[in-house]
């Protein structure tokens, strides 16, 4: 406008064309606005202003062209395009500045937006993350108890030794596989001598703590790998020994009975021995004789039985489960005995 202006200084003379082209680029620049929609996305309070700016700058620009076309001008000519430039350029720089804000807004509420959505996927992959955290510690802690659950459960409490329930549950497959294999499976019962006394002459605290050196002796004694010690009740323990023969098995039998004497646990009232022994009843499962867990138990059973008969502190051992063998009494210096299963 003020090139408009300029040239009304001199309005005798026709109206560049640049001047002219400038005008008609300024109305495009205005259609072009007004056909984007920005305007009509104000704001209703401004609507009717803005729609009446629109059509004082059309009028304004429309006469102010025409006249400019016209030039060279008459003096009142010039000072009505001079009018016409002021009311064109000032509804113009309305306008433009509007819009200009408009689309600022617009692109701020954008950036609004894309950072409240970048926030809300960062605290949601965050809570995402923590969730995950706790149910993996949550699952951690509950296989840690299930696991210190299941220890005790298959654990005897005072002793630490496998318990009668361990025994059931690893004895079957491990008879199953010795069949399978070929290998002999022996099993060696053990009960401590006159227990029974033993609680009464000193009382039940101290029978405990006997009844945990004599594990600790049945651990250390039975050691090597696949050997399996279990409290099976009371003052009865077992020991399932994996080994290529009977002799083995009496080996091992014959070194707890020995070790448990050498312990040397006090037994004033025993008639068998001034500290407190045990008797031993060896069984042993070889195939191919045809038998299972509950005959190999019983023989060791009945074994131990006859060891406590025989006069306790001493090993008795069965023949072949399921072949018909026979008994041997050994351990404490007694003659040999042989009994029939």
């Amino acid at each position: 406008m003020n090139d408009v202006r300029k040239f009304l200084k001199e309005p005798d003379r026709a109206a560049p064309d640049d001047l002219i082209q400038s005008l008609r680029i300024l109305r495009l620049r205005r259609e072009i606005i007004l056909s984007s929609s920005r305007v009509d996305h104000l704001e209703p309070a401004f609507l009717d202003f803005v729609n009446q700016q629109v059509d004082a700058f059309d009028r304004a620009l429309t006469d102010l062209l025409a006249l400019l076309e016209s030039a060279p001008l008459k003096p009142q000519e010039a000072r009505d395009a001079e009018a016409l430039s002021f009311v064109a350029e000032d509804t113009m720089t309305y306008l433009f500045l509007r819009n200009d804000s408009y689309v600022k807004k617009k692109a701020n509420k954008t950036k609004r937006w894309i950072l409240f959505l970048s926030v809300a996927i960062i605290a949601l992959i965050s809570l995402l993350l923590f969730l995950f955290g706790m149910v993996t510690i949550l699952w951690r802690k509950t296989q840690r108890q299930r696991t210190v659950m299941r220890d005790q459960a298959l654990h005897d409490s005072l002793t630490g030794l496998s318990n009668r329930r361990y025994f059931d549950e690893v004895s079957g497959p491990l008879v199953e596989s010795a069949l399978r294999t070929g290998t002999s499976l022996c099993l060696l019962m053990i009960d401590v001598d006159h227990f029974k006394k033993y609680n009464d002459t000193y009382g039940h605290d101290c029978g405990d703590v006997a009844l945990v050196r004599v594990a600790a002796t049945l651990r250390e004694t039975a050691a090597r790998k696949g050997d399996l010690v279990f409290r099976i009740g009371g003052e009865e323990f077992c020991c399932l020994v994996t080994t290529q023969n009977v002799a083995g098995a009496v080996h091992v039998a014959e070194r707890i009975r020995a070790a448990v004497e050498r312990r040397a646990i006090p037994h004033a009232t025993s008639p068998v021995s001034p500290c407190l022994t045990v008797s031993v009843g060896v069984a042993c499962l070889n195939p191919p004789g045809v038998a299972c867990l509950e005959h190999l138990y019983a023989a060791a059973d009945k074994a131990m039985y006859e060891a406590k008969k025989a006069g306790r502190n001493t090993v008795h051992v069965c023949g072949i489960v399921g072949h018909g063998g026979t008994t041997a009494r050994l351990g404490s210096g007694g003659p040999s005995t042989w009994l029939g299963t």
